[in-house]
């Protein structure tokens, strides 16, 4: 699967089910870079 059928396949996703996919990895980037950056500190 490439760059545009992949891109194809997301545009052809529902609004409400691409959202709550959004949110959920952009909740674990924060939580991955919080935890990082925990860890720096030490």
């Amino acid at each position: 699967m490439d760059y545009f059928e992949m891109m194809a396949w997301m545009g052809s996703l529902p609004l409400w089910w691409i959202v709550p996919l959004y949110l959920v990895v952009a909740f674990l980037f924060a939580w991955v870079f919080g935890s990082v950056a925990k860890e720096m500190d030490h």
